[in-house]
């Protein structure tokens, strides 16, 4: 996605892409020169004041002379605000890069689930910005793995029909736990959910009143095994004498035993 930017934005746009893996920042640089785009790649560096020492890498000549000029004005750059005509490429953990600086737009894409990401991408990320979330550990939000399900989302999944909806609904509430603990809340913009990812997009509102907006409407699921009628359960203090009335279906007076679960909580 940051090299897409990049080729429609050009220099209007900083974009950086940050990876702890050799190979991925291998690759990033080698589809950057084919898309002949400059790089500059920053070794691991575990704090911002130490000042890393930066390989440009370009398709030709003149990137490469770009990409110097670049380097010999980098602090006035940083100064006025001037974007840079590379794409800086950083080898390092993305959590360290989130809780050091602040960005308009964050894209996650990890290896699995993105929650271990979340903290430090709400915690610098700009009023009005954009967060967009890919998860691919669909074992645990379609479900198939309850114990990593509530482990990682402090949630409870079912194959339903609906399995997909619920999915995205679980990472969403994941995005408002982390969003409101800086006192941010979310407005959700896309969502999609398909047979290998969760894909969620969300703009961020600061202030602890959209914050509370958000945390409130986490709420559980009653879901009918029977005939899948879901309803989301109010938010009470006290506990609910008989949840089965807020069902629409009447499966739980014919059919004998247990025939509901609650799902969640999700948003």
């Amino acid at each position: 996605m940051g090299l897409t930017w990049k080729k429609r934005f050009k220099s209007t746009v900083n974009v950086t892409v940050c990876d702890n893996n050799d190979t991925a920042i291998r690759l990033i640089e080698e589809n950057c020169s084919l898309n002949n785009v400059c790089t500059r790649t920053t070794p691991f560096c575990s704090a911002e004041r130490t000042r890393p020492t930066y390989y440009y890498k370009g398709a030709n000549s003149n990137c490469e002379a770009e990409a110097k000029e670049n380097q010999s004005h980098e602090k006035d750059s940083r100064v006025n605000g001037a974007a840079d005509a590379a794409i800086e490429v950083l080898h390092t953990d993305a959590n360290i890069i989130l809780h050091q600086r602040g960005f308009d737009f964050v894209h996650l894409d990890p290896y699995g689930s993105a929650v271990n990401f979340l903290d430090a991408t709400f915690r610098n990320t700009r009023n009005g910005g954009i967060v967009t979330v890919t998860a691919t550990d669909i074992s645990s939000l379609f479900g198939k793995c309850p114990q990593v399900t509530l482990r990682n989302y402090c949630s409870f999944n079912l194959k339903t029909e609906y399995v997909k909806e619920t999915a995205a609904r679980i990472l969403i509430s994941a995005v408002v736990r982390a969003a409101a603990k800086c006192n941010k809340g979310i407005e959700v913009l896309v969502t999609a959910a398909l047979e290998h990812f969760v894909f969620v997009a969300v703009k961020i509102h600061r202030g602890a009143k959209f914050a509370d907006m958000c945390v409130n409407k986490i709420q559980e699921v009653l879901h009918c095994q029977i005939c899948e009628e879901r309803v989301f359960l109010p938010d009470s203090h006290a506990p609910l004498e008989n949840a089965y009335l807020l069902l629409p279906c009447d499966c739980h007076k014919e059919k004998p035993g247990k025939t509901a679960v609650k799902l969640g909580p999700l948003w």
